[in-house]
């Protein structure tokens, strides 16, 4: 306050500033700032300033100081232990209903944050384009923990459906062919990817297309190139490879060969139909624990 009543003593209203008074009062507010009208008003009102704190002891500065700062630090959360491929999809459709089957390979503990998108990554965040086609979802974890080898996702009839709450925009995927992007985020609010996929053919090529990116377009976050999907262009896909006796670090590499998926432009898949392919992802959605060095115990639900 003191250091306001100084600058209000010391740079008292101009022609300008009364002007803009007066049309403040015409235009909008329909009242006009007495302490311009009447500048003897401050002190009148809240009498005078107080000596002002010596020179580095300011918490409004007078004028601009060499004070050094601490930059803001972060303890490490659980997503900083995650990497891309601790996570995997084996099932999407793109025509309404939408629906994406997510499977986890390590386990997420209680109240942990996932997120899944269908915004496109510009090289430094998810960009915001239509917020009628575009958006993120969000899941917390509500029970005490999700096993490695739990079988969720979004979409009717998923595990946990009803938990992923909209966060930015309209998750809504395009049959056209787009980008799905799962991710965490970082203690200091940045995302770590744990898995992409396209399924228009290719990743935007950073050194072809600046940002903005258009409609279907998007970069392969950084880090991801090891376990990425790039598929053809179709409206609904489904993992159709190999499931028993392997190991995770094996199942992760099978989900990331487009050789090993079934795509339709005309046809959903669904999860645990004994009569359709996709009957294969039920076999390993019982599975409840996975670990890099043994085989997947492969089991029917």
């Amino acid at each position: 306050l003191s250091q306001m009543l100084t600058w209000h003593k010391e740079d008292p209203a101009d022609d300008a500033e009364e002007f803009r008074n007066q049309r403040a009062c015409e235009g909008w507010q329909g009242n006009r700032n007495p302490f311009i009208d009447f500048p003897e008003l401050a002190a009148a009102v809240y009498g005078t300033p107080k000596p002002l704190p010596a020179r580095g002891e300011r918490l409004i500065y007078q004028e601009c100081e060499d004070v050094q700062t601490e930059p803001p630090t972060f303890s490490p959360n659980e997503c900083e232990s995650l990497g891309p491929g601790d996570l995997g999809i084996f099932l999407f459709n793109s025509q309404d209903p939408d629906m994406v089957a997510l499977f986890n390979f390590v386990e997420l503990a209680a109240d942990f944050g996932l997120f899944i998108t269908d915004k496109a990554w510009d090289g430094t965040g998810f960009q915001d384009t239509d917020p009628d086609t575009d958006g993120t979802l969000k899941l917390i974890v509500q029970q005490r923990f999700l096993s490695p080898g739990t079988f969720f996702g979004v979409g009717p009839g998923m595990n946990l459906t009803d938990d992923w709450k909209p966060l930015s925009g309209t998750f809504s995927l395009s049959p056209e062919g787009e980008q799905i992007h799962v991710y965490c985020e970082k203690a200091n609010g940045e995302p770590n990817p744990l898995f992409s996929l396209t399924y228009t053919g290719s990743w935007t090529n950073p050194s072809e297309k600046s940002p903005p990116l258009g409609p279907n377009e998007s970069y392969l976050p950084e880090g991801s190139e090891e376990f990425d999907l790039v598929l053809p262009r179709a409206s609904n896909y489904q993992y159709v490879g190999p499931t028993a006796n392997l190991t995770s670090d094996e199942l992760k590499g099978n989900g990331t060969d487009p050789n090993n998926w079934e795509g339709s432009n005309s046809s959903r898949f669904e999860v645990g139909n004994g009569s359709s392919p996709a009957s294969t992802l039920s076999i390993f959605a019982s599975v409840a624990t996975i670990l890099s060095s043994v085989s997947v115990i492969c089991l029917f639900l």
